[in-house]
């Protein structure tokens, strides 16, 4: 046990390190202002999911070294899997934000409009 979460604590950390200093390399050395905005956004992303990967694999990995009797580990070990879900869909969701998309807003929908509902017209047909 005290072996996988070794390796998944180095690399989580090995991940987070190398990617951001690849895009951070890669950005001082493009010409291109846009692509140097989304490199710094890839990074930014990269640090934020690489920390609490990372975070939550050391905690485990140092509670379990500290209390080798005792399942305190399994307090950040188990969460783990959820961060690197979360972790996943956030970045799923950011690719928007990333590319340096505008937000799509639908101001023109009105979701609780009575006369934009087809079903409204069938209700009232039905009362005739």
């Amino acid at each position: 046990v005290t072996l996988c979460i070794a390796f998944a604590a180095g690399a989580d950390i090995l991940i987070a390190i190398f990617l951001t200093y690849l895009l951070v390399r890669k950005r001082s050395t493009t010409a291109f202002a846009k692509t140097a905005s989304l490199l710094q956004r890839l990074t930014v992303f990269a640090v934020n999911t690489g920390i609490w990967t990372a975070t939550f694999a050391l905690l485990s990995l140092v509670l379990l070294q500290v209390y080798p009797t005792n399942l305190l580990y399994v307090v950040f070990g188990i969460p783990a899997a959820s961060i690197y879900c979360n972790t996943f869909l956030a970045n799923l969701n950011a690719r928007s934000y990333i590319r340096g998309e505008a937000l799509p807003h639908d101001d023109d929908v009105d979701l609780f409009a009575s006369s934009a509902s087809p079903l409204s017209d069938t209700i009232k047909t039905d009362r005739r």
